[in-house]
């Protein structure tokens, strides 16, 4: 009987020492599962984080056409009125050449 009793105890205490082991690695199971969590919220911030720069540098690119084509357009208008200045101009010149028929259009008084 002392015997039994004996190896009771020692059945007792492999199951206390095993029940033991066993809560430990459902605390760690556990912890590992909230790491896990805080790893896929900080890869989603991350991800909309990446999408936000993503959008702002598309802003950006954008602008920069926008900004490229104005420069396009205000050149071409630019050269235009160049060209128109210079038909003026030459306009200019050459009623210069013809005073009596200013004077006949617009007369001057002395």
């Amino acid at each position: 009987m002392e015997q039994g009793t004996k190896i009771v105890g020692e059945g007792t205490k492999t199951i206390g020492e095993t029940v033991f082991a066993i809560n430990q690695i459902v605390e760690s199971a556990a912890d590992v599962a909230n790491m896990v969590q805080e790893i896929a919220a900080a890869a989603e911030e991350q991800s909309a984080s990446v999408e936000e720069v993503t959008s702002s540098v598309e802003d950006v690119s954008a602008i920069i056409e926008e900004s490229a084509a104005g420069s396009q357009e205000t050149s071409g208008t630019t050269e235009k009125e160049a060209i128109s200045m210079d038909g003026l101009f030459n306009d200019a010149k050459e009623l210069a050449a013809y005073p009596k028929i200013c004077r006949c259009l617009h007369p001057v008084s002395y």
